[in-house]
Parts: structure tokens; sequence; C-alpha cells
């Protein structure tokens, strides 16, 4: 990662993180963990609506040397003060194109909070992608595989709910759209990350998608968590998805607390066309 990106990794930036969170907090319904979850939808319910969210935003054959998105995971346990546990950047450092396949070379650099330390990594891979395929409207990680199953996503969520021999139902499935700001590390950015300087601070569009998953256990009772994920059709696209949370209760000293984990997206710069050869 070069110098100027140098501040994505300083473990100070919490207060910007949970900034970010509050834009959204109005978005995200306060879970009641009661055993009346609501409306009941099916899985593909949640597909189909993502699927439309899905068709608006960046392709992955859009996809230039130099993009780059930055990412940081929270965790909040009740009302106090969100825990710092990832930071990540990806950028794309090359993108050589054959008559029928695109290969990407995505470098990560990773500082996790491990054992109360924040550890630096890095992995560098390169990832193809066949041209002929007619799969446009799924997410980063299924995709290009830049962001393991371990981030908070919907195909995360149906990977393990697939597996798993707990029942599982989905509740209270709702789509609605709006604006925010850009956020405000971009707008640092010459150009305003390739969105353009007028762009910087006029409203972002965004769709926000909101549902509660329930996993029942062998008495019937059932635990809730409830996911936000928000998405804008006009930034690159492994920044489409802006922010993914889930929240639930967590047992604790006798009782149950709320616990929430966040993935936002705080950085992001488009990539650019190369050079026209001479």
């Amino acid at each position: 990662m070069n110098k100027n990106r140098n501040w994505v990794f300083m473990v100070g930036v919490t207060i910007e993180a949970l900034v970010f969170v509050l834009i959204f907090a109005g978005c995200m319904k306060e879970p009641d963990f009661k055993q009346e979850f609501g409306d009941e939808v099916a899985a593909a319910d949640i597909d189909s609506a993502l699927k439309g969210i899905y068709d608006q935003t960046a392709s992955p054959y859009d996809i230039k040397k130099g993009e780059f998105s930055y990412m940081e995971r929270t965790q909040t346990i009740e009302t106090m003060p969100p825990v710092l546990l990832l930071q990540r950047g990806d950028t794309v450092t090359n993108r050589v194109d054959t008559a029928h396949e695109i290969t990407f070379t995505i470098v990560s650099e990773i500082r996790e909070l491990i054992d109360g330390v924040m550890k630096p990594s890095r992995e560098e891979k390169e990832v193809p992608l066949r041209k002929e395929s007619s799969v446009l409207s799924v997410p980063a990680d299924e995709v290009v595989g830049v962001k393991d199953n371990k981030n908070i996503s919907w195909s995360a969520v149906r990977d393990h709910d697939v597996t798993t021999k707990a029942r599982i139902t989905y509740h209270r499935l709702s789509k609605v759209d709006g604006f925010i700001q850009v956020p405000p590390l971009v707008q640092t950015h010459p150009n305003c990350g390739g969105l353009g300087t007028h762009a910087c601070h006029d409203p972002l569009p965004v769709s926000v998608l909101r549902f509660d998953r329930v996993d029942w256990d062998d008495t019937d009772a059932g635990t809730k968590t409830s996911y936000l994920f928000v998405f804008s059709p006009k930034v690159p696209y492994f920044a489409s998805q802006l922010l993914g949370c889930a929240e639930t209760t967590v047992p604790y000293q006798g009782q149950r607390v709320k616990l929430r984990q966040c993935d936002e997206v705080k950085d992001f710069t488009f990539g650019q066309d190369p050079a026209p050869t001479p």
C-alpha cells in the first residue's frame, strides 16, 4: 500500500466509523427479540430483491487497474463504543485481457485485531474472470473472490444456512431507495475518487435492504438476527456494498445483551483506463 494510503491503517479511526454507521441509524430497525417475528419470507424473495439491486451496481467487467476500496469492521456491545476489529484495503494492481478471459491482480493489505493487538498481513492473488460469462449481477465475493465469506453479506448467510441442520426462517424483508453523503474520505481525493468533483457534495443514491433471520433450536425457541445492507450504483465494483450490519443478542453473565457487527466501506477510488498505445 503506498504512502498516501498509509493513514487507512491508523487505529484511531473508529469515531469516523461510528459517524458513518449513525447515518444509517434511521434505516435499521431496532430488533425487539420477541418470539413474534413478523411476516415470513422465502430465501428466494431475498435473492430476488438483491438481484434487482445488483443489476444496477457496477459490473465486474468494468473493474480497471487502480480500483481501490477500503473497509473497516467494527463491533458494538449494547451502548459501549464500537471496537475496531479489521481494516482492509484492496487494490487492483493489474488487469490483463485475453480473447476469453480477464485476469485481475489484487493486493489486499489487512490489519486484524488478534489477542488485543492489530496485526498486519498482506495478500496478493490473481483472479480470472471469463469474458463469455453472462453472470453480471452478482456480488464481488461471488464473481471475483476478493472478499472471503467471513464478510457480512447475504451470500455468506446463505452459504451457512444451506448447510446447517437447524431450522432457519426469514422475516420482514424490506427495500427502500434513498440518498446519503459521499463518504468523507472519498471527498479528500482528487476528482472525488473518480466520482467527479461536482459529485462530491451531491447526494449518493443508495438502496437499503433489511430482513430478519431466525435460528430455531430444538425447543422451538428462535434467536433473531437483523441484517442491514446498503448498496450504491454509483461507486466502484468492490465498494458497491457500502455497509453490511448484523445485530443480535448473545448470552452474557446470565442475561442477553445486544451485539452488532458492521462491515463499512470508508474509502474508494475508481480505476483508470490504460493509456492509448502510441
